[in-house]
C-alpha cells in the first residue's frame, strides 16, 4: 500500500482521497459494520415503529412476513461483513450486498403496498416511510458505498414497481403524463438520496483516512521519541557516570566545582527528557499504573527526607504532618505518587527562600449519601514568593511557568495533574487566603483503597531497599530527578554484594566503563561482553550471579539474548536485569512479560543499581522467587 501511494497509483481495493492518499475497502467495510452495530438500538426502535404503524393499513401476516425477512437477512448481512475483504472474498462480498438489498426491500415493501390504500393518510405515511428509508441509506449506510447503493437499488425498484402498478390500476398507461410525472418525482428523490449518499461517503472516507494518518503520525512520533531517548541517554550515561566517578576522586576544589556544574547540567537534561516522555505517555494514556500495597506513611516520610538536605541548605524548615486517620497501608502506585510529590516539593523549594514548607496528609471523607471511597488529601503549603494572579488559572497548562529565570520547563505540574487524574484523583491550587506573594497552597487528592491484611503482611515483609520494576528505570522518583533532592548516591562497598560476579553485556564501550566502575565501587566482581553471543560464551564457561543486559544491541538484541540465557543449563536461576535507555511506560509495560527480573534505566545511578541488585538477590532467595 505504501509503495502504491508513493508512486501515485491506485491499487486494488483502494479509494483515493482528495489528498491522493488511499484507504482500503476492507477498512471501510469494518467501519461500516461498527457503525451499524453501534446504531442497532436506534434502528431496532425506528424500524419497529415503522412496522407497527404499517399494521394500521396492512394485514398482520404481511407485516410479520416482512419482519422475519428483515431480521433474517440483517443477520446474514452482518455475518457476511465480519472481517470481510471485498477484493479477496468476492462471493461473500456479493452475499453481503444481496442481504442488504433484501433487508431494504423488506422494509420498503409495506410502504409500497400502503401506497395502494385509498386513505390519504396511508399515502402520506407511505411517502414518509420511503423518504425515511432514503435518509437512512444516505447517512447510516454511507460509509461503504456499495452497501448504500445496494439499499438504494432496492428502494428504487420497490418505488418504481408500485408506482407503475398503481397507475395501471387507475387505467393510466405507463406513458401517461401523470405516470411519467410521478416517475420523475421518484427518480428525483432517489437521485437526491444518491447524491447525499456519495457526499456522506466521501466525508466518512476522508475522516477515516485522516484518522489513519493521525495514528500513523502518532506512532512515528512515539518511535522517534523512543529512539531519541536511547540516543540521548547513552551519552548522558557516560557523562553522569564518569562525571560522578571523577567528582568522588577529585580533591581539587576548582575541579569539583566544575564537575558539579557538569553533573547538574546533565541531570537537568535527563530530567527534561523524562518530562517530555512522560507528557507524551500521559497524553496517549500509555503511562502504566501499578497499584500495590504500599506503606503510605513511610512513602511520605521518605519523600520529605529526600528534600530535607536541600531545604536545610537553603535555610527553609521542611516538615511533615500526617493525621492519625491516615492508614499505614494503602493500595496505590507509590512511584507515581512520589513523582507528583517530588514535583511539588521541588517547586516549593525553588520559590521559597525563607520560612517553611509543610506537607500534611489527611483523609477526606466522601460527601454524605455519596457511595465513594475516601480520598487521601495531601496539602503542600509554603511561605515563598507565591503565584502571580495572572498565572493561577493557567498554572497547570503545559509550558506555563512562574520561574522568571527561564530555567523552569513548565511540565512538572501538568504531568502531575495528568497522572493524578489518571489514578482517579486531582491536583489543584487552593484559593488564595492571604495577600498575593505570600506563598502557595497545593491540594493533591487520591482515592484510598483498602488493603487486605494478607496483602499488607506480604508487602510489609518485603526488602525495604527493593524497588518494583517500573520504578527502577527512572531513579525511583519517577523522572530521574536524582540530583534535585539532595540525595547522595550510594557508591560505597556493600557487604551484601561483596564477591558477587556481575556480567555486563553492552555493545558500547562507555556504558561498559560506567557499569564496571559502579559495580566495583559496590564490591562486585565484573566481567564484560560486547554482544549477546559473547555473553553466552562467558556464561557457558563461568556462570554469573547477575547479568546486566543491554536491550539494543546489533545482531542479537537483549530479548533474544535473554531467551538464550534461559535455555542454558541453570540459566533460569540467573537474575537478569535489563540495562536500557527505554525507560518509563515502554519499559515498565513489556519487560516483565519478557522474563526480565528488573531493569536499570540509563543514565545509570549507583543507588538504583545497588537497590536493584539487592532486590533481585533477595527475590531469588525467597521460596516464591520468580523463576526463569
Amino acid at each position: 500500500m505504501a509503495d502504491q501511494r508513493q508512486h501515485g497509483k491506485e491499487g486494488p481495493g483502494m479509494a483515493d482521497t482528495p489528498e491522493g492518499r488511499s484507504v482500503s475497502r476492507r477498512d471501510l467495510v469494518l467501519l461500516q459494520r461498527q457503525v451499524l452495530q453501534r446504531e442497532l438500538p436506534v434502528r431496532v426502535v425506528t424500524s419497529g415503529l415503522g412496522y407497527l404503524l404499517s399494521g394500521l393499513f396492512l394485514p398482520g401476516w404481511v407485516i410479520l412476513a416482512c419482519i422475519i425477512v428483515h431480521l433474517t437477512f440483517e443477520a446474514i448481512g452482518d455475518r457476511a461483513m465480519r472481517d470481510l475483504d471485498p477484493d479477496a472474498e468476492p462471493l461473500r462480498h456479493a452475499l453481503a450486498l444481496a442481504a442488504i438489498f433484501i433487508v431494504e426491500l423488506a422494509f420498503t415493501a409495506p410502504a409500497a403496498l400502503i401506497w395502494h390504500h385509498p386513505s390519504p393518510y396511508a399515502k402520506a405515511f407511505a411517502v414518509g416511510l420511503g423518504t425515511a428509508t432514503v435518509m437512512h441509506l444516505s447517512t447510516i449506510r454511507a460509509i461503504y458505498l456499495p452497501i448504500g447503493r445496494a439499499g438504494m437499488a432496492a428502494v428504487t425498484l420497490a418505488a418504481i414497481a408500485t408506482n407503475t402498478v398503481f397507475w395501471w390500476q387507475k387505467g393510466e398507461g405507463p406513458l401517461s403524463p401523470v405516470a411519467i410525472f410521478s416517475l420523475l418525482c421518484i427518480l428525483g428523490t432517489i437521485s437526491y438520496g444518491l447524491g447525499a449518499l456519495s457526499s456522506n461517503h466521501e466525508l466518512h472516507r476522508t475522516n477515516a483516512q485522516e484518522k489513519a494518518r493521525a495514528e500513523a503520525a502518532n506512532e512515528a512520533k512515539t518511535r522517534f521519541m523512543a529512539q531519541m531517548s536511547h540516543e540521548l541517554r547513552t551519552p548522558l550515561n557516560a557523562i553522569l557516570g564518569l562525571g560522578r566517578a571523577e567528582l568522588a576522586r577529585s580533591t581539587d576544589q576548582t575541579s569539583r566545582e566544575r564537575l558539579s556544574v557538569l553533573i547538574a547540567s546533565a541531570e537537568g537534561l535527563a530530567t527534561l527528557l523524562d518530562d517530555i516522555l512522560d507528557v507524551t505517555a500521559v497524553d496517549e494514556g500509555r503511562l502504566p499504573l501499578r497499584p500495590a500495597p504500599t506503606d503510605l506513611r513511610a512513602q511520605l516520610a521518605a519523600t520529605v527526607a529526600l528534600f530535607r538536605p536541600a531545604a536545610e541548605a537553603a535555610g527553609v524548615a521542611l516538615s511533615l504532618d500526617v493525621a492519625p486517620e491516615v492508614p499505614g497501608m494503602a493500595m496505590l502506585d507509590a512511584k507515581r505518587l512520589r513523582q507528583c510529590l517530588t514535583n511539588l516539593l521541588s517547586n516549593a523549594l525553588k520559590h521559597t527562600t525563607e520560612g517553611e514548607i509543610v506537607l500534611s496528609a489527611s483523609v477526606q471523607a466522601p460527601a454524605t449519601g455519596v457511595a465513594a471511597a475516601p480520598m487521601l488529601r495531601i496539602d503542600l503549603t509554603d511561605t515563598g514568593t507565591g503565584i502571580a494572579p495572572d498565572l493561577r488559572e493557567r498554572l497547570f497548562q503545559r509550558y506555563v511557568t512562574q520561574d522568571r529565570t527561564g530555567h523552569g520547563r513548565g511540565l512538572g505540574l501538568s504531568i502531575s495533574r495528568g497522572l493524578l487524574r489518571q489514578m482517579g484523583g486531582d491536583l489543584a491550587l487552593a484559593p488564595l487566603t492571604g495577600a498575593p506573594g505570600t506563598g502557595a497552597h497545593f491540594v493533591l487528592t487520591l482515592p484510598l483503597e483498602p488493603v487486605a491484611p494478607a496483602e499488607a503482611s506480604e508487602a510489609g515483609g518485603r526488602d525495604t531497599e527493593g524497588r518494583d520494576m517500573g520504578e527502577s528505570a527512572s531513579g525511583g522518583s519517577g523522572s530521574g530527578r536524582s540530583g534535585s533532592g539532595g540525595r547522595e548516591p550510594a557508591t560505597g562497598p556493600d557487604a551484601r554484594l561483596h564477591g558477587l560476579r556481575v556480567l555486563v553485556v553492552d555493545d558500547i564501550a562507555s556504558n561498559l566503563m560506567v557499569a564496571r566502575h559502579m559495580l566495583e565501587q559496590l564490591g562486585c566482581g565484573v566481567s564484560e561482553a560486547r554482544s549477546g553471543t559473547a555473553a553466552l560464551g562467558l556464561l557457558g564457561q563461568d556462570p554469573a550471579g547477575v547479568v546486566l543486559l543491554d536491550l539494543n544491541m546489533p545482531d542479537m538484541d537483549g530479548t533474544a539474548t535473554l531467551a538464550a540465557i534461559r535455555a542454558l543449563p541453570g540459566g533460569g536461576n540467573v537474575p537478569v536485569l535489563a540495562m536500557t535507555a527505554e525507560t518509563g511506560a515502554a519499559a515498565s509495560g513489556h519487560l516483565p512479560d519478557q522474563g526480565f527480573d528488573g531493569f536499570v534505566g540509563k543514565p545509570v545511578e549507583a543507588a538504583i543499581l545497588r537497590a536493584e541488585l539487592l532486590r533481585v538477590l533477595s527475590a531469588r532467595a525467597r521460596p516464591d522467587a520468580i523463576s526463569g
